[in-house]
Parts: structure tokens; sequence; C-alpha cells
């Protein structure tokens, strides 16, 4: 189709250029053509083959050529056909009308033929402007027929399809366009859309063009019908154009976004965009999640609502809108369940054309680095401060951290320690033990409390209690291990003095419970005896004897216990007096003469002249001297010796205990006045006594002012304890110092109330002996009747009655006048410091507790009860 359009072009063209002498071709060739004719035709019709010779000069050259073909035939034709031949000119009026018809004739055809010639042109016109229009614009276009079928390819439309127009010219659209949509679906023809479902597509299409060669294309089309001037579709146009590039641009940009999109969204590093007015515009889930707002409760919002420090953000702000960046811009964040996230912020700003946009934040939160930070520098903090040693190690056991504690504990400087193997405090013999605890920390084991010995630098044993534990990386890997080390060296002596005194309480229990069933055997033997003598005075007295001498002895091992559990507690109170020490340690000396007498033991004592006067408790000081005599007795051999020497010396009066005895070996002496402590007797003699003696003679000595010390050359050499008591500041008479001698009082009214009866009546029976009345009773309300009847001097009140209290009881005698003046004496086995106060508030006089000494309770009468 191009090459027919090509040609027509041509022959126009050459046409308007020679068009006179086309038009005499023409003619000459309408004269031959009736020269060949005239043998049939002869005179009639001379002028009939002009007619084509002028309507030829009229298509190809217009009016003038017409007219100039119609005059130059007649004039030819004239010559040569019409009558007279050979002459020019009219030859009547035949010619003359044959002339007229012939002027008419060629008139009408000229006029007829310019008009179509300019019509023609004008076509021709307007069809080389739409081929150089065609040609020349950048999109292809494809016309076609009301058939579909293709009437001409522009050559932008031949190169994006592969066709030719002279290929694609008859085609049907749909042979020669090609297109899928961007899902790669087939598309509807768009000749026929627009050709017969009058569909124009109301916006450009983007299709995936294919071409003849198979290449794919990104275009985007569009169809419309052509129409001719009555507005009837006489066919349809086609025009698209190459969009890959952009098209691919497009969407990589579309892509981009979409990453960008993806990436703001999802990243797992918090996000925003704050506005010039501070304004929240967009916000990522991460920032959202971490401060825990919705959506819609924090985009929109001023960012400062979710500061915790105003100050802070108005910075920020201010340093972006001047254009400055951020980096690791340190704030605190509020979260809407109201904790506080410490983060840091990298920021800068979006501008465009110097107009801030807006600001580009990442936000980093640092609360658990800041918390681990904090808890990092609180545990160097308390690694420095402990005050047991911590050590970190590899796991080939280099040293690598070693805190001040360490330092302390085995004598080495960090600076001396860092660096260098473990072995450095580790026993040669030890450091396979060592080797072990490391395999075992490899496994990520832990070794709790493990108890070894280390070496200090001065080359000292330390007994340590190490706690171990594996160090791991992020991943878990163990790389080392962390050492707590603590001296169990005081601990283990404790725990070596505890089993010790574990030891010696078990040995006491049973020296308790020996010795609390001793006497029991003679006391039953001689209640047998007194139920079996029959009045024999000899066996009775015997009996008696033995009876008394039992009785003493638990009464001391009570009394013994009793005192060491007052001095435990502090609950042990003195009543001290001015006293000469020479009669302390005679009644102290004639209470250990029966037993020194009966080992045949001799008693040696060197005593001054002169009085020496000291402050203290008669009875604990008789107490302290008859232990340490009971004690030289006891572990002296029968037939040995025991001496008592006693002088002042300056200020302080010192009194000496030696004996022959077995003596003591030189690791005994630091521990002999312990609870329970006992000395290692070699010899076959039956051990004696509980192990508390000599803690009661350290302690009541103390509580005199003094110190008691004990010596010895070794076994089998002797003992020997010194006393040491200040002596009384101001010198006294020798009367006021005398202890309280036993008087015979004049007869005293007693009231002896206890509901043990065995008891109440054997000490109104010692009493009526010693010539005083007495009156018994078993309860409190019979003892404030007969108190009120009887009104004794004195009342021996039990504490623990039936119907009424002793305390009780007490109280209602001291509520009446006439009892106001009685001495009431607390009578009772209770002991306790809390038992003589609540005797004490209740009005009692003094508290005795059972059994009581005979005469210690004549002593105490004669206190309460001065001779008028």
């Amino acid at each position: 189709m191009t090459a027919w359009r090509e040609l027509g072009a041509k022959l126009e063209d050459l046409s308007s250029r020679f068009a006179s002498p086309l038009t005499l071709a023409f003619v000459a060739l309408a004269a031959a053509v009736r020269w060949l004719l005239d043998p049939w035709l002869g005179d009639s019709l001379p002028l009939v083959t002009l007619y084509g010779a002028v309507t030829a000069a009229v298509w190809i050259g217009g009016y003038g050529q017409g007219v100039f073909a119609a005059i130059v035939g007649y004039l030819v034709c004239d010559f040569l056909f019409i009558t007279p031949r050979g002459v020019f000119g009219f030859s009547g009026n035949e010619s003359f009308v044959g002339a007229l018809a012939y002027a008419v004739t060629s008139g009408v055809i000229i006029g007829l033929g310019n008009a179509t010639h300019r019509e023609r042109h004008k076509a021709h016109g307007h069809d080389e402007l739409l081929r150089t229009t065609l040609a020349s614009i950048g999109d292809a276009v494809v016309t076609t027929d009301l058939s579909g079928r293709i009437t001409s390819l522009n050559p932008v439309a031949e190169a994006l399809l592969g066709w030719t127009d002279d290929a694609a010219g008859g085609e049907l659209l749909s042979d020669v366009f090609h297109a899928l949509k961007e899902d790669r679906t087939p598309i509807e023809n768009p000749a026929t859309l627009v050709l017969h479902q009058g569909r124009v597509p109301a916006a450009t299409n983007h299709h995936l063009l294919i071409a003849r060669d198979g290449t794919e294309r990104q275009i985007e089309d569009n169809a419309a019908p052509i129409r001719d001037e009555n507005g009837l579709a006489v066919g349809c146009v086609l025009i698209f154009r190459d969009v890959t590039d952009r098209r691919r641009a497009e969407l990589a940009r579309e892509r981009s976004e979409r990453e960008l999109t993806d990436f703001f969204e999802n990243a797992s590093v918090p996000l925003h965009w704050v506005g010039p007015d501070g304004l929240i515009i967009r916000a990522n889930q991460a920032e959202l999640d971490l401060l825990g707002y919705t959506r819609e409760e924090y985009v929109g919002q001023h960012i400062s609502k979710f500061h915790v420090d105003r100050d802070v953000i108005d910075d920020a702000l201010t340093r972006l809108l001047r254009g400055d960046a951020l980096v690791k811009f340190p704030a605190r964040m509020r979260c809407k369940n109201g904790s506080i996230k410490k983060v840091l912020i990298d920021s800068n700003s979006l501008w465009n054309k110097g107009h801030f946009i807006h600001s580009r934040c990442f936000m980093f939160d640092v609360t658990q680095q800041k918390r681990e930070e904090e808890t990092r520098s609180l545990l160097a903090a308390i690694v420095a401060a402990s005050d047991d040693a911590i050590v970190s190690k590899t796991l080939e056991g280099i040293v690598l951290s070693w805190n001040q504690a360490a330092q302390r504990l085995f004598g080495y400087s960090p600076a001396e320690a860092v660096g260098r193997s473990i072995d450095l405090i580790i026993p040669p013999e030890l450091r396979s033990e060592e080797r072990e605890i490391l395999a075992r920390i490899r496994q990520g084991e832990r070794v709790d409390h493990f108890e070894t010995i280390r070496v200090t630098k001065d080359g000292r044993r330390l007994d340590v209690s190490l706690t171990m534990s594996p160090v791991r990386d992020d991943s878990g890997r163990v790389i080392g291990a962390s050492k707590v080390a603590r001296d169990i060296t005081e601990r283990k002596q404790i725990d070596e003095a505890l089993r010790d005194a574990d030891r010696r309480k078990d040995e006491f229990l049973a020296t308790l419970a020996h010795e609390l069933r001793n006497p029991l055997a003679p006391i039953r033997h001689s209640l047998e005896i007194l139920l079996r003598s029959e009045g024999d005075p000899r066996m009775f007295r015997h009996a008696t004897d033995i009876l008394g001498r039992q009785l003493s002895h638990m009464v001391r091992l009570v009394d013994d216990l009793l005192d060491v559990s007052r001095i435990t507690r502090d609950k042990l109170h003195l009543r001290k007096t001015r006293v000469d020490l020479a009669s302390i340690i005679q009644d102290a000396v004639e209470a250990s003469r029966p037993q020194a007498e009966r080992d045949q033991q001799t008693i040696e004592l060197l005593l001054p002249e002169q009085p020496i006067f000291v402050e203290a408790d008669p009875i604990r000081l008789t107490q302290v001297f008859s232990n340490l005599f009971n004690n030289a007795c006891q572990y002296t051999e029968p037939g040995g010796r025991i001496w008592l020497t006693a002088e002042r010396q300056g200020n302080e009066v010192v009194a000496v205990v030696r004996d022959s005895g077995i003596g003591m070996p030189a690791d005994q002496l630091d521990g002999i006045f312990e609870m329970f402590a006992q000395v290692d007797d070699e010899s076959e003699r039956p051990r004696r006594g509980l192990g508390i003696g000599l803690t009661l003679v350290r302690r009541l000595v103390q509580l005199h002012g003094g110190t008691v010390t004990a010596r010895s050359e070794g076994r089998g050499l002797g003992s020997e304890f010194e006393v040491r008591l200040p002596t009384a500041e101001t010198k006294a008479d020798l009367e006021a110092s005398e202890p309280a001698r036993l008087m015979d009082p004049s007869t005293r009214r007693i009231l002896v109330v206890d509901d043990n009866r065995d008891s109440a009546e054997s000490i109104a029976t010692l009493l009526q002996l010693s010539g005083h009345r007495t009156f018994v009773v078993h309860d409190g309300l019979s003892a404030v009747e007969a108190a009120e009847h009887f009104r004794p001097d004195v009342v021996l009140l039990d504490v623990g009655l039936p119907k009424l209290s002793g305390i009780e009881a007490c109280r209602r005698i001291r509520s009446h006048g006439w009892g106001k003046g009685m001495v009431i004496v607390a009578l009772t086995g209770w002991g306790q410091e809390s038992d003589r106060r609540s005797t004490r508030e209740a009005g009692f006089d003094a508290h005795l507790v059972k059994p009581v000494d005979y005469g210690d309770l004549l002593q105490l009468l004669a206190a309460l009860l001065p001779l008028s």
C-alpha cells in the first residue's frame, strides 16, 4: 500500500511539472485516434476524440490545460477532418454549430474536470499532510476500516509491531496488534470495542505489547473511531506509545516506595517523622510497640507529649529546625503504661527548597542496656567493696580480675595477680583438684561451697570456701569462671571449738547422769537402814550421816547448774559486803575438809596475820574457794598435799591454791575454764564433777573485779590456781567485817506454808528444835487466815500453792495493817530472775530456792530480825 501511494504521489508531481507537454501529447493522441478512425467515420464526428484529450488535460492541469487542449485540438481537427479539409475557418452554418456544440461540451467537461482536479489536489495535500504528520510523530498509529482491517501503519507502528505498512495492509488488527494486560491476560480487540460495541476507552490503557518477533514492550494505548463529514464511523485509529523505560522506572519507583514503606513499617528499629509544628506525621509499628500506643493515640500528637523531659525535646527540635543532625541524642520516653524508656535518638531533617519538611528519627531503646550498665556498675562496686575475694579467670586458669578483698586475703595486688596462673595461690598438692573443678566449669556446672586450702603471698595456708560459676558469652558458650573465696579459718576454728564443746557437753550430760545417780543408791540404802535399824542409835547416826552427805552433794550439783544458768544469762547478782578474806577461806576449807580427810590428804594454810578486807558476796566468794579446794582434792592422789596461801600485793590480794595432783598438759591450760572442760586423767581414778566448777570460779571472780589463772608444769607435777581480787578501799572494823555468826535468836513466831507436807513438817520441826514457835498450813487461803489469827513474825511462804498462789497470798497479807510489818520469805523451787522479780514486786522480803541450807536460813532470819 505504501508503494502504490508513493507511485501516485510521484505521478501527481510529474503531471504538475509537465502539464503543457502532456496536454499536447493528449491532443496529438486524440488526433491520431481520429485519423485511424477516419476510414469509418469520414467527415462525420470530426471532434469526437478531442473530448478525451480535454478530460485528460483538465485532470492533470486543471482549467487552463483543459482550455488549452480544447483550442489546440479544435484547430488540429478543423484542419484535418472538417471539410473542407486542409484549411482553417468555418465553411458554413453547420461548421459553426458544430464548433459551438464542441465549445459547450468542452466547457462542461472542463468545468467538471476542474472541480474534480481541485478536490483531488486538495485531498492529496491532506493525505500528504497526514502522511507527513504520522511519519513525524513519536506515537505509533494504526488505522483500520469498518471491518477492522488495517489500512495504514506509521513508521513508529511498523517499528513497534514488527510489520511493514504493505505487509499489514488488509490484515485484521487482532492479527497484527498482539497485546496483553499487565497480568498477562488477553485484552479485547480495540477496533471491535470502538466500531461494533461503540465503547471508547475513557482513559489510557497500560498493556504489554508482543511484537511480531516476540519482543515485549510496555505500552500506553487508546483507540477512537474515524468519522466522515456526516459523523459516520468509517474506520478506527489506534494510537500507542512505547513506555517500557518509563514504565520500568515507574515500577522501580513503586517498588522502591513499597520497599521503603515496608522497611519503615516493619523495621525493628523504632522510626517516626515529625513536622515543623512538632506533630508526629508518621510512626512505624516498632515505635508503637515500644511505647504501647495505638497509631490513633500517637500519630498527630505533639512529640513533646511523649517525652518525659520537655527541655530535652525542645532542644532537639530547635537543633533539627536549625539543620543540625542528632547522633546518639539521649532522651526519656513516657510509655502508655506509665513506665519510662531510656532511648538514644539519631535524627536529621528533610528539606525542600530551603523549607523544613519533616524530621527522620531513629530511636534505640537502651533501657535494658542502661539497666545492665547500672547493674554492672553496682556489681563492680559490690565486688570492690566485698569482704570476699572475687576473682575471674579463663578456662586455662589465667587470672583476669582480682578485687581488693582478694589482695587483703592472699597478699597479692591486682598488678601482681592479673595475667598469672591461679596456681599462684594453690598448694602444689591441690593443683589437680583445681583442674577437676575447671573441667566441671567447662561443662557449665556450678561449684558451691567447696572447702579447700589456699596459700598467701607470705606462705600462710588458709582454709577457704569456694563458690565457682561459669562465665558465658552472648551465645551461651562458657568462656571463663568467676570465683568467690571466703576465709573460713576462723569458722573452722569455731566449728572445731563447737565440736569440742559438743563433745564436752555429751561428757557433761553423761557425767551429770552419773553424778545424779550416784547419791541415789546410798540414799535408798540409808532409808532401808533406817527402816531396819529398830532404834539402834549407832545405825541411825550412820544412816543420817550418809543421807546428809549425799543430799549435800546433790544440792551442790543443782546449785552449780543453776549458777551456770544465771551466769550464762547474766542474771547472777552479788550481795557485796566488806569481809575478811581469811574468814572466807576458812569456811571454804571447812566445807572441803571431809573429802580431804577421807582421802587422807593434807591441807596447809598460810594466811596473813592482819586481816585483808575485800568487797565481796561472802557466799559466792566462799563458793569460789570451795570449788578450787574440791577441784584440788579431786585431782590429787590419796595422801597428797594441798596448799593455800594468801597475801596482799599493792591494792590486790593474791590467793593461790596449789596441789600435788595429776597436773595438766600445757595445751589444756587455756581451755580449763571453759564450760564442761575436764582434765584428761590417764589414771584409773573415777572421774567426778560436771566440768562447770572452774567456769563458775572464773565468772564469780570476774564479777568481783578480779582474775583467776591456772598453771602447771605438766602431767604429774600438780596444778596451781591464782586468784587476784581488789582489796577494799578503806579499812573497816574487824567486827563489821566479820561474817554474821549463827546466834541464838530469841523465840520467833513462824508460819510455814507449803503444799508439800513433808517439806513443811520437816522445816517446822527444825525451827522448833531451834527454839521457835511454828504453825503449818498447806494452801494460800489458809495462809492468809493463819497470818491474821497467828500474827507470826516470819512467814515462810511457798509460791506454787493450791486455792490461792503464794504471790496473791502475800499481796493480801500486805493489804492489811497487821501484815505490813511481817517478814515474808519466798521458799520455792523457782529460782529464775523473773521469779525473784515477781516475788519482790508482790511484797516478799527475801527469796530462797529449795532445797534451802538450814544454816543459810538461820543466817537470813538473823539478818532480817536482829535482836532487840
